[in-house]
C-alpha cells in the first residue's frame, strides 16, 4: 500500500460462515457429554468427538484467516493466502458498479457478499465474500464512487 494512500475500512469475512456447523457440532457433543456422564462409553466416544472436531476447526479458522479485503481512497484489495499470497487489486477509478447480494441468513447476521463491476464490462471483476457489517462497506464504496464523478 503506498504511504499517502489512507486505509478505509478493512477486515476478514465474517467468522461464523466458517465456524457455524462445527460450533452447533460442539454444542450436539456437549449435550450428549452432559447427559452420558454415568454412561461411560457414551463419554469416551464424545470426548473422541471432541478431538476429532479439532481438526475440521483449525481447517476452517485458516480458510477464514488467509482471506482479508481492504478498501482504501484508490483501491479495493483482496488478499488471500497466508504463506503463499495473491492479492487482487481494483482501482477505484475502474469500478463501474457494485451489487451487493445478501440471503435471509445475512441480513440476520449483517453480512453479504459484494460483487465489484468495472469498466471492462457486464461480468464482475471482484467479490467480497461473507463482508461484516456490510452496510459500512457499503456506504464506504458509495462515497468513493460519488467522490469519482465530482
Amino acid at each position: 500500500m503506498e504511504e499517502q494512500e489512507r486505509s478505509l475500512w478493512e477486515s476478514h469475512p465474517f467468522i461464523w460462515k466458517y465456524m457455524y456447523w462445527i460450533v452447533l457440532c460442539y454444542i450436539f457433543f456437549t449435550i450428549v457429554l452432559f447427559f452420558a456422564i454415568w454412561i461411560y462409553i457414551l463419554a469416551i466416544v464424545s470426548l473422541i468427538a471432541y478431538a476429532i472436531l479439532a481438526v475440521p476447526l483449525l481447517i476452517q479458522f485458516y480458510r477464514w484467516k488467509r482471506i482479508f479485503y481492504r478498501i482504501t481512497e484508490k483501491r479495493v484489495i483482496i488478499r488471500i493466502g497466508i504463506f503463499n499470497i495473491n492479492e487482487k487489486n481494483v482501482m477505484i477509478d475502474k469500478i463501474e458498479n457494485f451489487q451487493v447480494e445478501r440471503t435471509i441468513i445475512d441480513r440476520i447476521l449483517n453480512t453479504g457478499d459484494i460483487l465489484i463491476y468495472t469498466e471492462t464490462g457486464q461480468q464482475f471483476e471482484a467479490v467480497l465474500y461473507d463482508v461484516p457489517k456490510i452496510r459500512t462497506v457499503e456506504e464506504i464504496l458509495t462515497e468513493l464512487l460519488s467522490q469519482r464523478s465530482e
